[in-house]
């Protein structure tokens, strides 16, 4: 916080020199001290809700980094149960279903991700590039531009891949085996909703109103107070400046520990994160299904943004024109689910004609245009 607390500090000192340089110097001939009687009661009161202020933004810093830590615990799991259930079973099905809920695994866990640094970087979830086709163009009709929420569709959509063990597997999981790895999901779900409650809970205003208020006052009066005390310049602008330092900085410090998301120095490296729990997936499903396996699971993974864009403007230009209604006809149904090869799963898709999607949060014509614009523009 050096570089935000200094000039605080500079200006301050400054202060000080000048107050005590005037009343040295007796060139106003007037005394510009006050009593510290006042700040001496007063520093008890700043020195406690200073403290309270660093101890509240600690607590939450450490709480969503043990959320964010469940979450990337959970998709390790999810994905080793699945392996550990299933070693024995080495069919093409098999072998499918377990590289689906590996997939969809990291999707989520990448959609988190784009969530927790949305403020920072601006992304959007379906610019996601490990999503499938299918479950973009879910997202996008049911969800618009609320991506909060997307993560609680694409869980459901990993909940069904898992449900769908009973049709690629030659001996189903047994209820146990599976409702561990629905468990796993809800861990991570739940996480999730904790790192959400964090994020949409902000600090409580008028506390933090009135602690820089009191602090400001305080701090900035403080020369025209120690004057009085100490009757020399260079010792008045030595204690000033770390008054000045220690009680600043710990408010700056505690504005830095209220956002841990983004690309500040002290934000958690969330995508540096997701990488590490993506490669152990890949480790995991590679010990059971190969190294083949494994480098579809890495290439999938992290497929170059740009060239997911690319496939963009095909896939919604067959669902939209630049106008933003549907491209296939104005009463043109909407086919159920894109065709996938048997055994396989995909999001499913939306089932309405032209008119706009039932959903809670649509997607409107001007946003679409502007969608389509800034993928053309990529």
């Amino acid at each position: 916080v050096w570089h935000r607390v200094l000039p605080l500090c500079v200006v301050n000192v400054a202060l000080a020199f000048v107050v005590g340089y005037l009343d040295y110097t007796d060139v106003l001939n007037f005394n510009l001290s006050i009593s510290d009687k006042g700040h001496s009661f007063l520093s008890i009161m700043v020195s406690f809700l200073v403290v309270t202020r660093v101890h509240i933004a600690n607590q939450r810093y450490m709480e969503s980094r043990k959320l964010l830590s469940d979450i990337m615990k959970s998709c390790r799991e999810l994905a080793q149960h699945t392996v550990t259930f299933t070693r024995y079973e080495q069919s093409l099905m098999a072998k499918t279903w377990r590289a689906d809920v590996a997939r969809r695994t990291c999707s989520l866990l990448r959609t988190v991700v784009v969530v927790l640094e949305h403020d920072s970087y601006g992304s959007h979830v379906w610019q996601v590039p490990e999503l499938s086709k299918d479950e973009k163009q879910a997202l996008l009709h049911s969800l618009g531009l609320a991506d909060e929420r997307s993560p609680l569709v694409l869980a459901m959509f990993l909940r069904t891949s898992i449900a769908a063990h009973v049709e690629n597997l030659s001996t189903p999981l047994d209820v146990n085996q599976e409702l561990q790895l629905l468990d796993d999901t809800s861990d991570f779900i739940a996480a999730y909703h904790g790192l959400m409650k964090l994020i949409t809970t902000p600090f409580p205003f008028p506390l933090m109103q009135m602690n820089r208020l009191l602090l400001f006052v305080w701090v900035f009066t403080l020369p025209f107070a120690l004057n009085a005390t100490v009757q020399k310049v260079l010792p008045l602008c030595f204690v000033v400046f770390f008054l000045t330092y220690g009680f600043c900085g710990l408010e700056l410090i505690s504005m830095e520990l209220d956002d841990p998301f983004g690309d500040d120095p002290n934000d958690f490296d969330v995508m540096g994160l997701a990488k590490v729990v993506f490669d152990d997936i890949a480790i995991t499903i590679g010990d059971v299904d190969g190294e083949e396996a494994a480098n579809a699971l890495k290439k999938r993974v992290r497929l170059p943004l740009k060239q997911q864009i690319k496939l963009e403007v095909e896939q919604r230009a067959e669902y939209w024109d630049a106008d933003g209604r549907g491209s296939r006809g104005a009463a043109g149904p909407v086919p159920e689910q894109a065709s996938a090869p048997s055994g396989s799963l995909s999001a499913p898709t939306m089932t309405t004609a032209s008119s706009s999607p039932p959903s809670p949060s649509p997607i409107k014509q001007s946003n679409r245009s502007m969608l389509l614009s800034q993928i053309h523009g990529q």
